[in-house]
Order: structure tokens, then sequence, then C-alpha cells
């Protein structure tokens, strides 16, 4: 079996209102994006991607990074357009599987 090695760059806010800025400087071909953070809501910030009249914004694939399990707040993400959700705490395994799936890798 042959083992790929991927380097992907990426970018990290403190908060929502940050992230959403570096979203639409960046262009990222993945947002991994938590629930909790301050000014903004993760599920704000998805719901400013998803109605992004940008089509190249709007259409970036989102995996929800959060510690929050409670089934509404799954359903919630999902329904806003969520492609994936995963929960804290997460094997690194899970989450470059979740990417690789998304990204077609």
């Amino acid at each position: 079996m042959m083992r790929v090695n991927l380097i992907f760059d990426y970018f990290d806010a403190y908060d929502g209102t940050t992230g959403y800025s570096l979203i639409l400087e960046e262009m990222p071909d993945l947002i991994i994006l938590d629930i909790k953070m301050p000014s903004l809501s993760g599920l704000e910030v998805l719901k400013k991607i998803r109605t992004n009249t940008d089509s190249n914004i709007s259409k970036i694939p989102v995996i929800m990074l959060t510690a929050a399990s409670d089934s509404e707040t799954v359903q919630t993400a999902i329904e806003q357009g969520a492609s994936n959700y995963l929960l804290k705490p997460f094997q690194k395994t899970a989450l470059i599987s979740r990417v690789n799936k998304i990204l077609k890798l």
C-alpha cells in the first residue's frame, strides 16, 4: 500500500467575525468551523457563507467541529448546509478522513 503525505495550508481565527473576513479574503477549499466562538457563532458564520451571493463562497464545504453533541445542534448545522459534523474530542484520523472525502483526495 502506498502512503501519501498531504500538506495543507491553513489559517485560523479566534472569533467568527475575523474568520468570516478571512474566508472572504482567502477563498479556502474547505472550512473547519467550531460552533461556539466569540462575536459570531459558527452557525452564524455558516449561515453567512451559505447565503453569500458569490457562489464560490456559498459552495465551500464546511465541517462543523464542536463539543455540542445535542441532536438539535447537529440538525441545525446540517439544515444550514454543513457538509459534515465532527464531535470533540476527535481522532486526527477521523478529521483527515472527512477532509479527504470532501476534497476527494
